[in-house]
């Protein structure tokens, strides 16, 4: 009885995302809809102006040293952090205390002509909302 009950509800299910849900574990809850709120965003160049990139999506920053980031999307190196932006973003790490050489960041803006796009840090909890 049990296991048929599991069987006809799981056919059914679709898993969703709650975004509210999902913000409520940031800092402070008024902040995320002050529009004054400044967000940071930093540079990367892909390699290949024909990646195709969408806002919202997370990307990740590795570390290879202080002033050289690589900017991978689903394991594939994309692209790399522009150097002064990535000394200042590994300053920042290492002043928090954090020693992982990894980030999760979100794309802001897509890619112009000449392969340059934006990126902001992801808070936690930060989902792309469909």
């Amino acid at each position: 009885m049990g296991l048929d009950f599991i069987r006809t509800v799981t056919a059914d299910y679709v898993q969703k995302r709650d975004s509210s849900r999902a913000m409520t574990n940031i800092n402070d809850l008024l902040e995320r809809n002050n529009p004054d709120r400044v967000v940071e965003l930093f540079c990367g160049k892909l390699h290949e102006t024909s990646t195709s990139l969408e806002p919202g999506y997370r990307l990740l920053l590795k570390f290879d040293s202080e002033v050289e980031a690589a900017i991978l999307q689903n394991g594939r190196e994309i692209g790399k952090l522009d150097p002064s932006e990535a000394k200042e973003i590994a300053r920042r790490m290492k002043a928090s205390g954090r020693t992982s050489g990894m980030l999760d960041v979100l794309i802001h803006e897509t890619q112009d002509f000449s392969g340059v796009f934006k990126v902001k840090v992801a808070e936690p909890g930060e989902i792309r909302e469909s």
